[in-house]
């Protein structure tokens, strides 16, 4: 069985990010069988130490400092690679479908190095206003799948992969990845497989209003089971995968569509 451990790197955001590790609890209770997951926590704050604490089955926080974020993200990254046979990058107000999942399997069985998706949603968590983004010659920074033993070649050659500064971290990684390995995976099925929240509580409402270049789309008219106003909903998250029954209900019902899609 393989390892998949998951690097989110975490600062405030408190109940946001609490919800979306529960929805990593969910996704790690459904694959069991198939695959060992593990979250690692990067932080330097006591509410995620005790968070990691209660979930230590599960969950483990590794003792950083928030900056320089790419610091950060190295050692973190670092922490994940050392536990598991691939690691996902993950940003701390993220949630993915079980459609990723799906597809990062596929990935680890294709012995992939590194593998991203360059499509997301960018949800106002407020308001649950929705930008569709497809990033263009590029992929969605979050959500980034790599091999660990990829990584630490990584590290070995040009030591800081992402750079230790606090901002455009994930274009001169993604240089360094492709430039050693040749082109990303692109894990896109037929609809992202992963949102990105802005909270205005949580003061980070500016990165949604950087796309709004971008088509909006309806919220509740969105068709993917994942990406809807009920799951999406900072009060009713914990609701919609609140049973095993429930999860295989909407996987079996995404793989469905995704094979008539394919036909």
């Amino acid at each position: 069985m393989k390892k998949l451990a998951i690097a989110m790197p975490v600062n405030g955001r408190y109940e946001l990010t609490r919800r979306a590790i529960n929805s990593l609890l969910k996704h790690r209770d459904y694959w069991k069988k198939e695959v060992a997951i593990r979250i690692f926590l990067g932080t330097h704050e006591k509410f995620y130490f005790e968070l990691a604490s209660v979930h230590q089955w599960a969950i483990e926080a590794v003792e950083i400092e928030n900056s320089p974020l790419g610091s950060k993200f190295n050692k973190l990254s670092d922490a994940a690679a050392q536990w598991g046979d691939y690691f996902i990058f993950l940003g701390s107000d993220d949630f993915l479908s079980p459609n990723y999942f799906l597809m990062a399997t596929e990935a680890m069985e294709l012995n992939k190095k590194w593998s991203a998706v360059s499509q997301a949603y960018v949800v106002n968590a407020v308001t649950l206003e929705t930008r569709f983004v497809q990033v263009q010659n590029g992929f969605v920074g979050s959500g980034l799948l790599m091999k660990s033993d990829a990584w630490m070649q990584l590290r070995e050659i040009y030591g800081d992969v992402y750079p230790a500064k606090n901002k455009s971290l994930d274009g001169q990684a993604f240089g360094r990845m492709k430039e050693l390995f040749g082109n990303c995976w692109d894990m896109n099925s037929f609809r992202p497989m992963i949102a990105c929240l802005k909270s205005l509580k949580d003061g980070n409402i500016w990165a949604f209003y950087m796309f709004d270049k971008f088509p909006a789309v309806n919220f509740d008219k969105l068709h993917d089971n994942f990406i809807n106003s009920d799951l999406l909903s900072i009060e009713n998250y914990s609701k919609i995968l609140n049973s095993i029954e429930n999860y295989s209900k909407i996987l079996n019902q995404i793989s469905n569509e995704q094979h008539h899609n394919n036909k």
